[in-house]
């Protein structure tokens, strides 16, 4: 019998050790609290600050342990402070709670710091001190106001995995660095200095090029220049793991081509728009076969788009637009399957649209103003059901489009036909399935009745109907429409009816055009935030008078953000009003009115004034430029 009571006994007695070493270990883990010279050198950093919106109340207030204070991460075995998060927040009610000052070198007690985040606040230093946390891997002080040089004590950093220093709101001065110490961050995966000034930055090339584990780079708008590449860096290849490459918005050439050539295997994000690349795009990029995204507008690049441009079948976004190329679209083209979005718009391309049967992922396509021709008809059928937006405007189409072209597109949100030569033929008891916001149809003939699928359309900010044959009566329905519109053109046509007075008071409406109609009634009331209105060419009459009054009144600074005022041409009369006298208005015609009375003063503008015949009387006050 002793035998196996001996086993139980000893079988207990290892269960007992087992528990007793558990809830050892968890007494020990729970007695880690933050150093306590760590403890005074954070509430130091805090004095040094200002804290807005809440920012670190939890601070020191009834918790001692800086470890459960905001933004404190320590290390479960040591205590230490390893970890600091301090971004900036955009609250819900539309505040900012976030910290301004200076970083305080009381922050130097956190030497055990790995991150460091100090990002969305209103910092105004970048100090030399930053470069003491040598364990330092991940730091980001970006979306602040930090100003002055990037100071070289950075180049400690050799630990360092991400850096981020982007976006200062201090624009006028900003960053900037000659990028010299950049070479010793051996161990960086990750920069982004966008908007920090690197004009003085000599080779720049060549110290991006020498960092070994580099996987993603953002130096836009960095006033970047092109220079002589060095012989090492022509290589065919590279090993390096580069895979992301934001260079837009400098002024950069296309002598760097034969540099990003070398990163051919890796490349997957290439982004060099608006720069100053000029001549042909190389027919290499046929070998950057892993490309996904790749962005060359904004340039001045010419010839035809490359044939082996079919070769990079990863490709899910390509934007050549705003460029001088010509030539037809490559038929090599049709082989980018996985295409998502495609710009070719505002250059010269020329000839039919090639045959986007198989992009079965297409959500936006941007041809416009090119050269293109053809029946579109053929075409706009086939895309994908995925297509949300689709511009297709000044070129030299020629078809008649039905709703059964346009009845698979349930996600469409942007429709741009305007300036081909089409006819739109659709039932007056159509149910178009999509919803837009932007609808841009001027030139397309609609016939004589105003498109009654436009009542489906609740949210759209972006309406143009101009020059399309429509001559009926604008109906009731149209101004319960969205609430969202900015943009109104109607011009052009033949519609009759009236405004509801205080109908664009209700909306965010900063461009206006119903010129050449036949509308009637006094002039409605216009909000101050419009910058164009043109009513020319109708039959409004009456004083003009309203177009100043708000709540009843008028208001000299009603006009405050107009530019363009266009009234001429119609029946109204009576005196001019003096907030016609805003010096923000730089075109104003009244011209072929029954206007009279004392022209006001004018102050310094317009630059563009039409006032004949009217019967107005006195002298003109004011010179214009």
């Amino acid at each position: 019998m002793r035998g196996p009571y001996a086993q139980l006994l000893l079988l207990f007695g290892l269960l007992l050790l087992c528990t007793a070493t558990s809830i050892s270990f968890a007494l020990n883990n729970s007695e880690v609290r933050c150093i306590e010279e760590e403890r005074h050198a954070l509430l130091k950093f805090k004095q040094g600050l200002e804290a807005h919106n809440g920012m670190l109340s939890s601070w020191g207030n009834h918790e001692e342990d800086c470890c459960n204070w905001e933004g404190i991460k320590c290390s479960n075995r040591t205590g230490h402070v390893v970890k600091l998060v301090l971004q900036g927040k955009y609250l819900f009610e539309g505040g900012h709670k976030y910290l301004s000052g200076e970083i305080s070198s009381s922050i130097l007690g956190l030497q055990h710091l790995t991150y460091l985040d100090l990002s969305l606040n209103n910092l105004s230093t970048l100090p030399k001190f930053i470069g003491s946390f040598t364990k330092l891997q991940y730091l980001n002080l970006s979306h602040n106001g930090i100003s002055g040089t990037i100071p070289p004590q950075l180049g400690n950093l050799s630990s360092l995995i991400s850096l981020d220093l982007s976006e200062q709101n201090s624009v006028a001065v900003g960053l900037d660095c000659n990028l010299d110490w950049l070479i010793h961050l051996s161990s960086l995966r990750y920069l982004d200095l966008r908007q920090v000034n690197l004009a003085k930055a000599v080779n720049w090339l060549d110290k991006v090029s020498s960092l070994p584990y580099l996987k993603e780079v953002h130096l836009s708008s960095c006033d970047l220049i092109s220079m002589p590449i060095p012989p090492v860096l022509f290589n065919a290849s590279s090993s390096s793991p580069l895979s992301i490459l934001d260079l837009s918005f400098n002024q950069l050439n296309s002598s760097i081509f034969p540099w990003l050539f070398k990163y051919a295997n890796n490349l997957v994000v290439l982004h060099l728009h608006c720069n100053m690349l000029e001549g042909s795009i190389p027919e290499a990029f046929g070998n950057m076969v892993a490309l996904v995204d790749v962005d060359l507008s904004w340039n001045n690049l010419e010839g035809s788009i490359p044939k082996a441009f079919g070769n990079m079948v990863a490709l899910v976004n390509l934007d050549l637009s705003l460029n001088n190329l010509e030539g037809v679209m490559p038929q090599t083209l049709e082989n980018l399957h996985n295409l998502q979005v495609l710009g070719l718009s505002d250059n010269n391309i020329s000839g039919e649209v090639i045959d986007l049967t198989n992009f079965s992922f297409l959500r936006e396509l941007y041809l416009f103003n090119n050269r293109l021709h053809g029946n579109l008809s053929k075409v706009i059928g086939n895309f994908s059901t995925q297509l949300q937006a689709l511009d297709v405007s000044s070129n030299s189409f020629e078809s008649v489009i039905t709703e059964a072209h346009l009845s698979t597109y349930s996600n469409l949100k942007r429709l741009d036909l305007s300036f081909n030569s089409l006819s739109l033929k659709f039932s007056p008891n159509w149910v178009p399935p999509f919803h837009l916001d932007t609808i841009s149809l001027g030139s397309c003939k609609m016939g004589t009745s105003f498109p009654q699928w436009l009542q489906t359309q609740k949210n759209f900010s972006w309406l143009d109907i101009s020059d399309g044959g429509i001559s009926d009566t604008i109906p009731s329905w149209f101004w319960d429409l969205s609430s969202n519109i900015e943009f109104l053109n109607l011009s052009r046509n033949q519609i009759t009816g009236t405004i509801p007075h205080q109908w664009f008071l209700t909306r965010p409406i900063f461009m206006i055009d119903l010129s050449y109609n036949r509308l009637s009634g006094p002039l409605p009331q216009f909000p101050s935030n419009a910058l164009v209105l043109s009513l020319s060419n109708n039959l409004f009459q009456g004083s003009i008078t309203s177009i100043c009054e708000r709540n009843g009144s008028a208001n000299a600074n009603i006009l405050e953000n107009w530019e363009h005022l266009d009234l001429s041409n119609n029946l109204l009369f009576g005196e001019l009003p003096n907030c016609l006298g805003n010096r923000s208005i730089r075109i104003l015609n009244l011209a072929n009115n029954n206007l009279s009375g004392r022209i006001p003063d004018f102050y310094d503008g317009p630059s563009t004034l039409h006032l004949s015949n009217n019967s107005f009387t006195g002298e003109l006050r004011k010179c214009f430029a």
